[in-house]
């Protein structure tokens, strides 16, 4: 047997070591770069928007993402959503979206309220029972006189612009002025120490 092709079949061997194991330290590498990619990627959640009435372009953090009701993927994490229709005040928002909270926590829905006044025309009708609503619940959630353009008096004003004599406007304004009152003792009541 000749020394040299009995020494060429000992080194394949070896050279086929060697090449297995630069495949696999490749190999590994290429895994753990994509398995860190993949952990640091943004968890993704779903999130519901909708407004009454629908319809209204929805933006988030500064982006279009198309007209409510919608639903997209954003990363886990404080957002801020804009909503804007056409003859409706538009409405900014800052909202959370979270994984690991139930799937209705992530559903966002906002009421729009008309803007009276850019001169754009209405149903009356619906503009003053839309008014009417939300007085009352502003009332029921005892939002009287703040937050700003979202509580009971607010609402009585906008009403007193486009239908000035309906008789709800004078109920409300007592009703919230009575609130006040008793608020205001309450608070006295409790601060008399004497």
């Amino acid at each position: 047997m000749n020394f040299a092709r009995f020494r060429k079949m000992l080194e394949f061997p070896r050279n086929f070591v060697w090449t297995a194991l630069a495949l696999g330290t490749v190999v590994f590498l290429a895994g753990a770069t994509i398995g860190v990619f993949i952990l640091r990627a943004p968890k993704l959640v779903a999130i519901n928007l909708a407004t009454d009435p629908g319809g209204a372009e929805a933006f988030l953090d500064g982006q279009s993402i198309g007209f409510t009701p919608l639903t997209t993927a954003v990363p886990e994490g404080e957002h801020t959503v804009a909503l804007a229709k056409p003859g409706y005040q538009a409405i900014e928002r800052k909202i959370y979206a979270d994984r690991s909270a139930p799937k209705t926590f992530n559903d966002f829905s906002f009421g729009l309220d008309p803007n009276i006044a850019n001169g754009i025309t209405y149903e009356k009708s619906e503009v003053v029972a839309k008014l009417k609503l939300q007085a009352q619940e502003a009332y029921r959630r005892g939002d009287l006189v703040a937050p700003e353009n979202d509580n009971a008096l607010f609402y009585i004003g906008q009403l007193s612009l486009i239908s000035p004599d309906d008789p709800m406007i004078a109920e409300m304004r007592e009703r919230i002025r009575q609130a006040l009152k008793q608020r205001a003792e309450a608070t006295r009541a409790q601060n008399d120490l004497g």
